[in-house]
């Protein structure tokens, strides 16, 4: 009887590690896929590229100039400046700081921006502000209530664990969030991005 038990608990340990390794696998394929159209897009209509990623993360940075920034300066590998509007003294205040991983190709800087955004709102942040981004983009503490500073979070940092030589799999696990709607955001609008580019087939006699 117990060894029936000890093959059991086995068999059902093997199937888990079998299923892990497919989701694993069916992820970085997904992954793969929408990063290399966007790659794919960027050689050819670079501008339409910044434009959609930019527009689907506007919300999250704040402002659509902000939204540029962090797609010009993840992508590049340059120093990012965003700003942010305080709603009640409507004083502006400007945060600079150079991504931790250096360039990356614009797959990529979707995938970071979307485990960034899913990391805040699990914080509890929906708004952030400009420090915010750059704590969850390079580590650092945040304050999802404004009204009691002494709550904070203290965060490791999207970039810096990609910089580390993790897996976007792997981030998104040490941060507590999911990587599967991130994936199909971007395969989603690498699709539509791709269409979109589409030359029009002309008609002539």
């Amino acid at each position: 009887m117990k060894t029936q038990k000890t093959c059991s608990y086995a068999s059902r340990s093997l199937v888990l590690a079998v299923s892990l390794i497919f989701l694993t696998a069916g992820n970085s394929a997904r992954a793969a896929s929408g990063s290399t159209t966007m790659d794919s897009e960027a050689a050819t209509n670079e501008a339409s590229v910044v434009d959609k990623i930019s527009a689907s993360f506007d919300t999250f940075a704040g402002s659509s100039d902000n939204a540029i920034a962090l797609v010009v300066g993840l992508h590049d590998g340059s120093d990012i400046s965003l700003s942010t509007t305080d709603p009640v003294t409507t004083i502006t205040t400007d945060t600079t700081f150079t991504p931790a991983t250096g360039a990356m190709g614009y797959g990529n800087v979707y995938i970071a921006l979307g485990l960034a955004a899913a990391s805040l709102e699990q914080a509890g942040i929906i708004n952030p502000t400009a420090t915010d981004i750059e704590a969850v983009l390079n580590g650092g503490i945040v304050t999802p209530d404004a009204s009691d500073p002494a709550t904070t979070v203290e965060l490791s940092g999207v970039l810096v664990l990609r910089s580390d030589g993790m897996g976007w799999g792997q981030i998104a696990h040490q941060i507590g969030v999911k990587l599967g709607p991130v994936m199909s955001a971007l395969n989603h609008d690498a699709r539509t991005l791709k269409k979109a580019n589409k030359p029009a087939h002309s008609h002539t006699k």
